[in-house]
């Protein structure tokens, strides 16, 4: 990138955005004072933000200053406003800053010990132009006007060939570089969520009734199988190979995106993991509503065992407490579909009685490996299976179906956490009684149960799943302003409630809407606040989009009567929209190659599953 330090990592820079520094460029050579002088203010702005600014900046906020001035003084020494000497200001000006950019440039690069006319020569400027400078430092007397006036123009020029419009260019191929990385981890990404589709849909094939690869309807599910290696021929080594596949996906380390969260947002979005109620047709035979289905407190057997090996992944690679994180979000996302609300809390529900039925079998399987122990008798680890399903179905029986995990895997903290259980039973919802119970059962210090049904039963009368049966109008009255109570109460209301009216009132006038500073405005239109980033506001853009061609025409001059030089003011058609230094032996820059994206269809091949499955179950 021209006139500019490279280094690792991010660069902080003194524009707010591309746009404004597009638009500081397109002021800076308009060759029109009043946008030329609100471009100087502009480079003043970044200044103050910044004071080491990027040499090509720092170059062009010298230029300009002293061309401004001159533009400004010239008109009042001519008509005798000024007196003559302030011209021989002009020209100490003018030399400072010419002696000052060559200072700056010579220092771009590996220039060290290196003569000035040498790295004049490499940037491509004028010889005399350092002489100018020699005279400047050394000579009794300051150079002509007219010839720092050309000097100036000439620095300028170079200054757009070589930082303005370089730089631009080079926004512009970082742009592109940086959605062709996006491209690629989509790619990447891509290939995950494929992998994903493919067990699902393979899940699907197996709980419509097919056993073999070669039974499968889909002739392109079975040619993505051979593609992909997978030999097996039943459907349930499939399954587990792909499993196994993904797996090893999330090992990866040489993959620059967050394959946990693309891989959680996937299956919160999937309807096979969080069913409409018309999906739950597939791990369901009948149809039910979701009022009857609110009733449940379990997610069907049938889908329970469908994730069982997914989800004992997940537990394995640290990924539950992410997963269940993100379940909460969509149970309190009163936007989302309610009936997949409701299956993202019987799934908190599920993966908490796993963890329960996890912290059982590691204290029972402590207890029998010291019973073997001093039987000098040897535990097979298929016998500790054993012997724990039978103590749990004796002890717990209400575990039976519970999810699995690994006996050998640790119980995420966070479920164990009192401030992140206190957190949701402080803000429920209707579905927050689903799965409250047992995470009760897993925080620590332990809960006394009458502790624990006492905060159970407030959370329900909070929430109305628990309705008072002696207040008839609880169930259909909906209570929420002033309003409603009078509407409750057929629109009566008594001196004690109309008094508190009359207080509301007092405090309703206190908060109105009335904009009584003139530094605030509302916004002309709803925005979406949280996407925005800090110091961002949502109508601003900052995209390759808003990098328009710079239109450059002259207009008014007032050029000196004997140079017929106007100060600031460069001719376009010397202009070039790419930097004539080779910037590459200067800079040493180096390149990287560039990958293509790819797209699967595994997408499709599980809606075909979903399609058979609902077919099945019909």
């Amino acid at each position: 990138m021209a006139l500019f330090t490279k280094s690792d990592g991010f660069r902080r820079v003194p524009w707010f955005s591309l746009t404004e520094w597009h638009q500081a460029y397109k002021n800076i050579y308009s060759n029109n004072t009043a946008e030329q002088t609100e471009g100087y203010k502009t480079l003043l702005i970044w200044k103050a933000r910044m004071p080491k600014l990027p040499v090509g900046v720092e170059c062009t906020l010298s230029l300009i200053q002293v061309c401004l001035r001159d533009r400004e003084w010239v008109p009042k020494i001519n008509s005798g406003e000024m007196p003559m000497y302030y011209e021989n200001d002009l020209c100490l000006m003018y030399s400072t800053t010419i002696m000052r950019f060559l200072n700056q440039i010579s220092n771009i690069g590996h220039t060290k010990q290196t003569s000035l006319f040498q790295i004049a020569k490499q940037l491509r400027i004028p010889e005399w132009i350092v002489n100018l400078r020699h005279d400047a430092a050394h000579s009794h007397e300051l150079p002509a006007i007219g010839l720092l006036r050309m000097a100036a123009n000439m620095l300028l020029t170079w200054l757009h060939d070589e930082y303005w419009a370089a730089e631009g260019q080079a926004f512009e191929e970082q742009l592109t570089k940086e959605s062709e990385i996006i491209e690629t981890e989509d790619v990447e990404s891509q290939t995950l969520i494929d992998l994903v589709e493919l067990w699902m849909a393979i899940g699907l094939y197996i709980e419509a009734g097919y056993t073999s690869v070669s039974d499968l309807p889909d002739n392109q599910l079975q040619d993505t199988l051979n593609e992909l290696m997978i030999q097996t021929k039943k459907l349930q080594d499939v399954s587990l190979d792909l499993c196994s596949k993904i797996s090893t996906f999330l090992n990866r380390k040489n993959v620059t995106f967050d394959k946990k969260q693309i891989l959680i947002n996937f299956l919160i979005n999937s309807i096979v993991f969080l069913p409409t109620s018309e999906s739950s047709k597939l791990f369901t035979k009948y149809s039910i509503s979701i009022d009857e289905y609110t009733a449940e407190t379990q997610l069907p057997l049938a889908m329970i065992k469908f994730w069982q090996d997914f989800i004992h992944m997940l537990h394995e690679k640290k990924m539950l407490e992410l997963l269940t994180l993100k379940l909460l979000e969509f149970v309190n996302s009163l936007n989302e579909d309610n009936h997949r609300r409701l299956h993202a809390a019987l799934w908190i529900n599920s993966i908490t009685q796993g963890l329960i039925k996890l912290e059982i079998g590691q204290r029972n399987a402590q207890s029998l490996e010291h019973s073997y122990d001093e039987k000098n008798k040897r535990m097979t680890p298929k016998l500790m299976k054993r012997k724990l399903r039978e103590k749990i179905h004796n002890e717990n029986p209400e575990l039976d179906n519970a999810l699995c995990f690994n006996i050998m895997e640790d119980i995420p903290p966070m479920f164990m956490d009192v401030n992140f259980v206190r957190d949701i039973a402080f803000n429920p919802n209707e579905l927050t009684i689903k799965f409250l119970g047992p995470l009760l059962d897993l925080v620590t210090p332990r809960m006394e149960e009458k502790n624990k049904q006492s905060l159970l039963q407030l959370v329900c009368i909070y929430t109305e799943n628990n309705i008072i049966s002696n207040d008839k109008k609880s169930k259909d009255d909906t209570i929420y302003t002033i309003n409603d109570v009078v509407a409750a109460g057929n629109g009566q209301l008594s001196e004690d409630n109309c008094h508190d009216n009359e207080e509301l009132d007092k405090i309703v006038e206190l908060a109105d809407t009335k904009i009584r500073n003139n530094s605030w405005e509302l916004p002309s239109s709803n925005y979406d606040w949280n996407i925005c980033a800090f110091g961002v506001l949502p109508w601003q853009i900052d995209s390759i989009e808003s990098l328009h061609a710079t239109n450059i025409s002259p207009r008014l001059r007032c050029p000196d009567a004997v140079t017929n030089i106007v100060p600031g003011y460069v001719d376009s058609k010397h202009l070039s929209s790419s930097s004539q230094v080779d910037w590459e032996k200067v800079l040493r820059k180096k390149q990287r190659t560039k990958r293509k994206k790819q797209k699967g269809d595994a997408d499709v091949m599980m809606n075909r599953a979903m399609e058979i499955v609902k077919r099945k179950k019909m």
